[in-house]
């Protein structure tokens, strides 16, 4: 990448996102019980826009996310995979990928992964364009 800007603005995101840039996310993540905090940088698939009213949503994944709800030990173990989607810079949803029961009336139960679990984090989101060089 040659060039990374911060898009500051609804309108800097939507005008970028149409100019075909590549855009670049960064959340912040802070767990206020342990004072741990993380921050999250990835590549962005799906950068949804409306040009009127000016909106747009971030949808993408999958991340690495802490599961800042686990007893201290050895911290790599406790992440999750998510997709994440926002469209605001103080709040994100992550998706996470958890085990969830199926079941049929009368046949067995299977156990799959499914992004199933909806967490909702108040956190600092920053989207970036970034110009290819």
């Amino acid at each position: 990448m040659k060039d990374v800007t911060e898009l500051k603005t609804d309108e800097e995101s939507v005008e970028q996102t149409l100019r075909n840039m590549t855009p670049v996310g960064q959340t912040e993540l802070r767990d206020e019980t342990s004072g741990l905090r993380a921050v999250l940088e990835y590549p962005i698939k799906t950068l949804n826009v409306i040009k009127s009213p000016v909106r747009y949503q971030v949808d993408t994944g999958a991340l690495i996310v802490p599961d800042f709800s686990t007893t201290p030990g050895f911290q790599l173990e406790h992440f999750d995979v998510a997709h994440v989607a926002h469209n605001k810079p103080d709040k994100g949803e992550f998706f996470l990928r958890k085990p969830r029961d199926i079941t049929r009336k009368d046949g067995p139960v299977w156990t799959i992964n499914d992004y199933s679990e909806r967490k909702v984090y108040s956190c600092q989101n920053r989207l970036f364009a970034a110009t290819r060089s």
